[in-house]
């Protein structure tokens, strides 16, 4: 797996800004200058996995999401991956056309996560009901009882 600098460096940006820590705060509690976590947040560095372990560290999150892998993606089903992807996409995306605060951007997120998993169930049922059709055929299904 390649790693995306420009993409670090956005998920950086978007969770200092999420916690309200200038640069400096977050280069104190990592133990990395200011300026190198800004060349970083702007795509001018690729981080070295020390800086990205402490920046992880700093920012109270797992590696893995801060590369963009997704935090517990070998638990994760391909689909939740994708939506912690697809999440973490809308959110830089949204820091980059609005000026949104983070609260904002957060709330989006959640309304974004309960429209996602309301499809998934919705899908879930429908696959559900194929499948106990399926093996229910017509002539051995019970006539429908009246109550």
């Amino acid at each position: 797996m390649e790693l995306d600098g420009k993409a670090i460096g956005e998920r950086v940006l978007m969770e200092r800004r999420r916690r309200g820590w200038s640069l400096r705060t977050l280069g104190q509690l990592a133990g990395i200058s200011h300026s190198n976590i800004d060349d970083l947040e702007k795509g001018k560095r690729l981080p070295t996995l020390k800086a990205v372990q402490k920046i992880a560290t700093a920012l109270d999150m797992p590696v893995e999401r801060l590369i963009g892998i997704g935090s517990l993606s070998g638990a994760l089903s391909s689909s939740a991956r994708g939506k912690s992807l697809a999440l973490d996409t809308i959110s830089v995306n949204l820091m980059r056309i609005a000026d949104l605060n983070p609260d904002t951007i957060t709330h989006i997120e959640a309304i974004i996560a309960d429209i996602a998993e309301n499809e998934e169930r919705k899908t879930r049922e429908g696959e559900r009901v194929r499948r106990a059709q399926r093996r229910t055929p017509k002539q051995a299904r019970p006539p429908d009882s009246e109550a």
